[in-house]
């Protein structure tokens, strides 16, 4: 039984040992596969906000009456990243030529 369910109590949100997952980096990027070269075409490694939400917006969020939500306001997090890419596109010429067609 303890090798049945004793994973499942570890990893669950009901050990009173498990400490929070909280993102401390975010990184996102776009790009595009057009035959064996690949282009980047918008990377963000920095994000705007990067912040844990107060009770009030929990509340907001969430419904206090609803008895599926087993988290706490203390352990959810708001990542907001940039709208513009930290690079340049950088391409040359003749691969901007073969990309148009």
């Amino acid at each position: 039984m303890v090798i049945l369910f004793g994973p499942l109590f570890l990893f669950s949100s009901f050990n009173p040992i498990a400490l929070p997952n909280t993102v401390n980096n975010m990184a996102l990027n776009i790009g595009v596969n057009v035959g064996d070269a690949q282009f980047e075409l918008f990377t963000n490694d920095h994000p705007k906000i990067n912040r844990k939400i107060d009770h009030n917006e929990f509340l907001e969020y969430f419904s206090q009456d609803n008895s599926m939500i087993n988290f706490e306001a203390k352990n959810i997090q708001v990542i907001e990243m940039y709208s513009f890419s930290d690079k340049t596109w950088e391409i040359t010429l003749p691969m901007y030529q073969t990309l148009r067609g």
